[in-house]
């Protein structure tokens, strides 16, 4: 039985650097690393730790976070998070790795097919992309635990506004055995721990059947 905590706030490849200065004083390390490739979208995450790898005696657990902004905007290292994932790295230990994921409202919106009669499906298929999203960058982090020195048993997602619309989707296709889930992460796996910033769960359980290769 899994654990939800639900809290409504108010509020690669090859290694890059996360575009920071960082300050002689600042323990706090970030790399970027392409986690999938999506037509012509690299989805990228941003990986903050305290320790490196080859220093950690004992597993770090791992918070995967997904930015907010209604589906249409939003960036995963958008400077007001920088503060929170310093924090969970530098004083909770946590390794904390910041995702990328397709905005289908925005898209959409771009390719001008958004219409009161077309926005239940765009709904359906925004929600089927990021929670796919989700999946693949959680298998990342889970492909590379080892070497990151995460313990896969302890893996949090986390999610503010559509972020968190997307981490509860996400628990909720692993609760239900969602063929999505089954498709894209390791078999028996499940997030040790969900942290949702103002989101809902919406079912589309049907819908979302159809959509399982977004």
């Amino acid at each position: 039985m899994r654990n939800i905590l639900l809290l409504i706030s108010m509020l690669g490849l090859l290694p890059a650097g996360c575009g920071r200065t960082v300050s002689d004083t600042d323990t706090v390390s970030c790399d970027t690393f392409v986690y999938s490739v999506k037509g012509g979208d690299s989805l990228r995450l941003d990986r903050y730790t305290d320790t490196p790898a080859a220093e950690i005696d004992a597993k770090k657990p791992c918070m995967i976070f997904v930015f907010g902004g209604a589906f249409i905007s939003g960036t995963r290292d958008a400077e007001s998070y920088r503060p929170f994932f310093e924090y969970m790295a530098r004083e909770q230990g946590y390794t904390v790795v910041s995702i990328d994921y397709r905005l289908g409202m925005k898209k959409a919106m771009q390719a001008g097919t958004l219409s009161e009669e077309t926005f239940p499906e765009a709904w359906i298929t925004t929600l089927a992309m990021a929670t796919g999203d989700l999946y693949d960058a959680t298998a990342y982090v889970c492909d590379h635990a080892s070497a990151w020195g995460v313990d896969k048993t302890r893996i949090v997602a986390s999610g503010s506004s559509a972020g968190a619309i997307t981490v509860l989707m996400g628990e909720y296709g692993i609760c239900n055995g969602h063929p999505l889930a089954r498709q894209k992460l390791p078999q028996d796996f499940n997030y040790a721990g969900v942290i949702s910033y103002a989101g809902a769960i919406f079912n589309t359980q049907e819908e979302l059947l159809s959509l399982i290769h977004i």
